[in-house]
């Protein structure tokens, strides 16, 4: 009787032994699975916005390639601020923009000698267009480097 005893004891303490292993190990294993989803679901993200960030600075790139060779822009710039000119450059900022996203629909186009905004949609005073989007109009004007 003693023997058996010690073989219940035995096998008891074997048994529970068992089930803490078993239990650890399919503790580490799902933690691995869920580790391993986890660190897909954060790549694909990530690879994700790296894809937009791409996106938008290709946009950027091309309309900054543009607005620097487009001769309607180049000829405002240049102090010619004649009607014409203004709605050449107005009508060039239609045609950059518009196959591109439709976030970049606030480009602007201004001298810092003179008070206009030209944007895709039209030409606006620089007090007006600041005040309608809540800046100060002192956010276009630019100080000398002497004073």
């Amino acid at each position: 009787m003693k023997h058996y005893k010690l073989i219940a004891k035995y096998l008891l303490t074997l048994s529970v032994f068992y089930i803490i292993i078993s239990a650890l190990l399919f503790y580490i294993f799902s933690f691995s699975i869920t580790n391993k989803n986890y660190n897909y679901a954060v790549s694909t993200h990530i690879h994700s916005i790296q894809n937009r960030i791409d996106t938008y600075l290709n946009e950027n790139k091309h309309i900054m390639s543009n607005l620097s060779t487009d001769e309607a822009i180049l000829s405002y710039l240049s102090s010619n601020h004649t009607p014409a000119s203004i709605i050449s450059a107005s009508q060039a900022l239609q045609k950059i923009s518009k196959p591109i996203n439709s976030s970049f629909d606030n480009i602007l186009v201004y001298t810092p000698n003179d008070n206009k905004l030209i944007t895709p949609v039209g030409t606006y005073n620089i007090d007006i267009f600041s005040s309608s989007i809540g800046i100060e109009p002192d956010y276009f004007k630019v100080t000398s480097k002497n004073s």
